[in-house]
């Protein structure tokens, strides 16, 4: 039996083609993070050197952005060299002696941001609450932003938040 050229090439072409799709699915892309304005700094270098490779049942995915990393196909992300958030009534929580705001998010229950307070720049966790736990999350990554130089501020109680 004999194929023509063109078939052969068609069918040649069509398999190198499906093999590399596939190759690329079995690759999680790159993670394209907004860059933080302060992601090339000293201690965010330090801190980015040391992300962890797995969080929970995630695996670190490849990062493009300086400063950021993320696990899972970004279900959790990590951005260090944010601005030290301004004082908040959002709630916040200590973890070994790190503080984290919760910033609020109307109409997505599923994600949950946490910034450092008090860390300056701060570190910010962007977490998909149905891929994994945020206490699992802040466990692996409060002792990086402790490493984060302090800047003096520290949770307060909503009693000590000035009135607007």
């Amino acid at each position: 039996m004999t194929i023509n050229r063109p078939l052969a090439l068609t069918l040649t072409v069509g398999t190198l083609t499906a093999a590399v799709l596939l190759a690329l699915q079995a690759v999680p892309a790159e993670q394209h993070l907004p860059k933080p304005p302060h992601a090339a700094s000293r201690p965010c270098t330090q801190l980015a050197a040391r992300y962890p490779d797995r969080i929970g049942s995630l695996h670190r995915d490849p990062a493009a952005t300086p400063g950021t990393a993320a696990w899972g196909g970004g279900a959790l992300t990590a951005r260090c060299g944010l601005d030290a958030p301004e004082r908040t009534s959002d709630p916040c929580a200590t973890i070994e002696k790190v503080d984290w705001v919760w910033q609020v998010h109307t109409g997505d229950a599923t994600h949950q941001t946490l910034i450092s307070y008090g860390r300056d720049p701060a570190l910010e966790v962007r977490i998909d609450k149905t891929k994994v736990a945020p206490d699992t999350a802040l466990m692996s990554l409060t002792p990086l932003a402790a490493r984060l130089p302090p800047d003096g501020h520290e949770c307060i109680s909503l009693s000590d938040v000035p009135s607007a």
